[in-house]
């Protein structure tokens, strides 16, 4: 199989990207570009320059939409997985990827992955501080312990951490990557039967640490985004500042590193 490279990879995310826009377009569908995604579309116009894959944000009731109305294979060569939608899927959110490549990540893979983007839902939160501080505890809790379940060990890190890691693995034993992630997925919908005004995305969240208000998806428009164009919230300054503070402002140049670790090949 040929590989696929860091520039024709973020042409590829583009295009899953795409597709996905298009098709939500079509079915009345909401969706913003989140995360660093959203950071570097609007300070950079596009991918943070040392980033390498694509984010983006639904509130829950689009995302179950777009569950339920998306395709087996969409134009031939686009397909979305969630845990609604195959029974091997083990995260709590979904992913959109083009099954003409193939995607290995340094996790432990259940699922055979093209190159793909996350697809977040958003759920409510509390509006109370206190109690937010309270789920969230929960919730972070749960997401180290699936980490500790697909996380595969690595010759980088320490001996003791990989004892450590290991020990947790044999305790998780009982327990599948799968059963974890709709933990977390329940934990997630907590508060949607009784909508607040502030919501999160509750399932992957670790670097975000403020919830933000819904009303942002209430206004969303096309931004730029390298050579094409995408939507997101109009109001992004609130978004980003809420989770990222001065935003404008670039890290320390031992920061601007990926953190991820993947390679990606076509199909023959």
């Amino acid at each position: 199989m040929k590989q696929i490279g860091t520039i024709e990879l973020k042409v590829v995310q583009m295009d899953v990207l795409s597709a996905i826009h298009r098709f939500c377009t079509a079915h009345n569908i909401k969706y913003s570009l989140g995360c660093g995604t959203m950071l570097g579309c609007a300070r950079h116009k596009g991918y943070i320059p040392w980033d390498d894959d694509i984010d983006i944000y639904m509130l829950r009731k689009d995302y179950e939409k777009l569950v339920e109305e998306f395709p087996d294979t969409f134009e031939g060569r686009y397909k979305f997985v969630t845990m609604e939608r195959d029974p091997k899927w083990n995260r709590a959110y979904g992913k959109a990827y083009d099954c003409t490549t193939v995607f290995k990540e340094r996790t432990a893979e259940v699922y055979e992955l093209g190159v793909n983007i996350d697809v977040f839902p958003i759920d409510f939160v509390p509006d109370n501080d206190v109690e937010w501080q309270k789920y969230d505890k929960v919730r972070r809790m749960l997401q180290h312990i699936y980490e500790m379940k697909v996380t595969t060990f690595r010759s980088g890190r320490s001996v003791p951490k990989n004892a450590f890691m290991a020990l947790c693995k044999l305790l998780l034993l009982p327990f599948s990557s799968r059963y974890l992630a709709m933990r977390i997925q329940k934990m997630a919908m907590r508060f949607n039967t009784s909508p607040t005004s502030r919501v999160f995305e509750c399932c992957q969240g670790i670097f975000q640490k403020r919830p933000f208000s819904k009303l942002l998806f209430d206004s969303l428009t096309l931004l730029p985004f390298e050579d094409r164009e995408y939507m997101a919230f109009s109001n992004y300054d609130a978004y980003l500042t809420n989770g990222y503070g001065n935003w404008r402002q670039m890290p320390p140049k031992d920061k601007r590193v990926s953190h991820h670790a993947f390679k990606a090949w076509w199909k023959e």
